[in-house]
């Protein structure tokens, strides 16, 4: 089944009011949270239960490099992060561990 115009255009919408939203609501300062964190807010923020759903806006998302990935052991992190320039490497933890990690090698 191909996806109308129409449609396209009203995922669109949904994924610029979730940006819009996260900006606003300054979700970079969250930090690295996992993704049922952030399908819970698109969940809140569309007003649409569908898992599917929310998973194609996380997507999206991620496709726009909107979203930052963090691996820890087996658990996999997120952080929504929409002006890369301004906050480059801004975790202090992050960059603590990579000079510690350098001081031992």
């Amino acid at each position: 089944m191909a996806i109308t115009k129409k449609d396209q255009d009203i995922k669109n919408n949904y994924i610029e009011l979730v940006i819009l939203y996260f900006k606003y609501r300054n979700i970079y300062n969250l930090g690295y949270q996992r993704y049922s964190v952030y399908r819970n807010l698109i969940r809140f923020i569309t007003d649409n239960n569908d898992l599917k759903f929310c998973r194609t806006i996380f997507s999206e998302l991620q496709k726009r490099k909107l979203l930052e990935k963090k691996i820890v052991i087996k658990s996999i992190y997120y952080r929504f992060n929409a002006y890369p320039n301004r906050y480059k490497n801004s975790d202090k933890r992050d960059s603590f561990k990579m000079k510690e990690a350098r001081f031992f090698l």
